[in-house]
C-alpha cells in the first residue's frame, strides 16, 4: 500500500534529521510527501510528516516554508483531537516566529501552549526542557541574554533530572548546553561558556560515528570556538571554526548562515578587515 511505500522514506528521513543531516533528511522528507500525495488529496499526509518536514526546513532556514508545514501539521492535529502533536506542531511554530523576528506572535503561542502542556504531562516531563530552552531562546533573540541564562539553566536541570530518573532526553542534553554556553558568553562568563560547549562537544563526539557529519557537532564546534575566541585562545578558535565549517557544510550547505559565519571566523584576523 502507499502507507507502507511510504513507511521506509520517513523512518530513514527521521534517522537523518536525528543525526543532524538536514540536507539529506529533507530530500527524503520530500520523497515520503510525494509518494503519499500520489493521485491521491493532501489530507493523504501524514500530520507527523508534515510536523517533522516542517522542523527540517526550519533548521535549513526555509522559514516561510517551515511556517506552512507547521500550520499545516497543526489544524491536522486540532481536526484529529491529537493533543500530543497539536503542542508539538505549535511549539514548532513559535520557533519560526522567533526566527522570523516576529517576537509577540511567539510569546503568545508560548503562552499559549504551556498550560496545555501542563495538563496533559506529568510535571518533570523532559518535554518542559525544551519548552524552557525555547522560551530562553526567544528572550535572547530580544537582547535579554540574563532572562536567556535563567532558562537555559533550567532546560538543563529538567533534563537531567530526566536523565537520571531513566528519561528518553539524553541526546538532546548537548544542545541544551550549547544554547547556555551561547547565553554565558553574551554575559560575560567565558570561562562557564567554554566548559558548557566542551562539555556538549565531548558528549557528541563520543556519539557521533567517526568519519560522518552532523549539523549538531558542527554548531558544538562553533560554540567551542566562540567561547575560546572569548578567552582569546585564538588559534585554537580558528581550528574550532575549521572543524564546524567541515561538518555543516554538507548538513546545512555552504550558503547556511551557521556555515558562513564558522567560514568567516576561521580566517585569519587580518583576511577578515
Amino acid at each position: 500500500t502507499g502507507v507502507q511505500t511510504c513507511a521506509l522514506p520517513i523512518y530513514w528521513a527521521l534517522t537523518l534529521s536525528y543525526a543532524g543531516r538536514q540536507l539529506e533528511a529533507e530530500r527524503t522528507y520530500r520523497h515520503a510527501i510525494d509518494i503519499s500525495r500520489a493521485n491521491q488529496t493532501e489530507d493523504a499526509v501524514s500530520p507527523v510528516l508534515l510536523y517533522n518536514y516542517a522542523g527540517v526546513l526550519r533548521e535549513l532556514g526555509r522559514f516561510s516554508e517551515a511556517s506552512d508545514y507547521a500550520e499545516r501539521a497543526s489544524v491536522r492535529a486540532q481536526r484529529a483531537d491529537d493533543q500530543i502533536l497539536l503542542g508539538q506542531a505549535d511549539l514548532q511554530r513559535a520557533r519560526v516566529y522567533r526566527d522570523q523576528r516576529e517576537f509577540a506572535r511567539a510569546h503568545l503561542l508560548l503562552a499559549d501552549l504551556e498550560p496545555r502542556m501542563r495538563h496533559l504531562l506529568p510535571p518533570k516531563h523532559y518535554a518542559f526542557a525544551s519548552l524552557a530552552s525555547d522560551k530562553g531562546l526567544l528572550a535572547q533573540a530580544e537582547g535579554h541574554p540574563a532572562t536567556a541564562l535563567q532558562f537555559a539553566d533550567e532546560a538543563v536541570a529538567i533534563d537531567e533530572v530526566s536523565i537520571a530518573r531513566g528519561g528518553q532526553c539524553a541526546a538532546y542534553l548537548p544542545t541544551l548546553l550549547m544554547r547556555r554556553s551561547a547565553a554565558e558568553l553574551a554575559l560575560g562568563k567565558r570561562e562557564l561558556a567554554a566548559a558548557d560547549a566542551g562539555r556538549a562537544l565531548e558528549m557528541l563526539q563520543s556519539t557521533t560515528t567517526t568519519g560522518s557529519s552532523s549539523s549538531t557537532l558542527g554548531r558544538a564546534y562553533l560554540a567551542q570556538g566562540r567561547a575560546l575566541q572569548a578567552l582569546g585562545r585564538r588559534e585554537e578558535a580558528r581550528k574550532a571554526f575549521r572543524a564546524a565549517v567541515a561538518q555543516l557544510e554538507g548538513t546545512l550547505g555552504v550558503n547556511h548562515p551557521d556555515t558562513i559565519l564558522a567560514r568567516q571566523l576561521a580566517e585569519p584576523e587580518s583576511a577578515r578587515l
